[in-house]
């Protein structure tokens, strides 16, 4: 058995579904709940397969680590899991069978993607590697505003097994979500992120293209990855999967850039940008 850790926020719609595919390979579900008004922390406190606690959100790295910090885990491999994800089967059977074996202390697997009930093959998402898999005390998360990666103290290996994430909510969801997370991608452009210093294992190409995109020019980078993403990497052939290859690599990108542009224009600081733009998001 291992523990999980999994933060929320009205997530309702997923943690039925989520809780029954954990208990297979946990007797440890442990969830930092921020505040949700769903009915969410309800339905977590009354499950005798949960511990759950409350903190208020600030951000998801810090969220993560008031995790692993509040958490007296009962087993020695944590997994980092979000509520819209499935575990395989593949993965369950690993899991019970092959983990307390492993002579490392982080274990990378894969994530595959559905967007509107079609699972995502082609555009450089058929599988995506993530560290997921570490031994309690070895690990932390970190900081940054978006795209956060599992820092493990020593060696590691990845397994080709999968997480899917199979997100149940509508595309008005989607699409306020991505506009919440435009402003963070701000943040980051802003602050300058670049490849931390610390090993982040198999995230570290992803970072590596992602630093490279963030120095490339405004709008001109938006264009050049839809193409990558579309042609090079072949989204074109996913059907209706397509459309997220759309709204995920060139809308949300370009709704970035406009941020950005917004910001330079404007003369604003970060922080006020933040202020405004959430003020704007609070109202649709």
């Amino acid at each position: 058995m291992i523990s999980i850790i999994l933060l929320t926020k009205n997530e309702m719609i997923h943690l039925p579904r989520l809780i029954n595919n954990l208990i297979k390979v946990s007797n440890d579900i442990c969830v930092v709940d921020s505040f949700s008004s769903d009915g969410s922390f309800e339905f977590l406190n009354q499950n005798s397969h949960v511990n759950v606690i409350q903190n208020k959100w600030l951000d998801y790295s810090t969220q993560f680590n008031f995790g692993l910090d509040n958490f007296n885990f009962k087993n020695n491999w944590i997994m980092r899991i979000d509520a819209d994800e499935v575990l395989s089967k593949d993965l369950c059977d690993y899991i019970i069978n092959d983990l307390q074996n492993e002579k490392v202390n982080g274990v990378s697997i894969n994530r595959g993607v559905y967007f509107m009930g079609k699972r995502l093959m082609w555009g450089g998402y058929r599988k995506v590697k993530l560290l997921r898999l570490f031994k309690k005390g070895l690990a932390r998360l970190e900081s940054r505003k978006m795209d956060e990666h599992i820092v493990v103290q020593g060696t590691t290996i990845h397994k080709n097994f999968y997480v899917f994430d199979i997100n149940l909510n509508g595309i008005a969801w989607w699409s306020k979500k991505h506009l919440s997370y435009s402003i963070r991608e701000t943040e980051d452009y802003h602050e300058k992120m670049n490849i931390v210093s610390e090993d982040i294992g198999v995230a570290k190409n992803i970072r590596t293209f992602k630093n490279w995109y963030n120095y490339s020019p405004l709008f001109v980078r938006v264009f050049m990855y839809g193409f990558y993403r579309l042609i090079l990497r072949g989204g074109l052939l996913d059907g209706r999967g397509v459309l997220f290859h759309l709204l995920q690599g060139v809308w949300y990108r370009l709704i970035i850039d406009l941020i950005i542009f917004e910001m330079n224009f404007n003369k604003e600081s970060i922080e006020d940008l933040k202020k405004r733009f959430n003020n704007e998001l609070e109202k649709l």
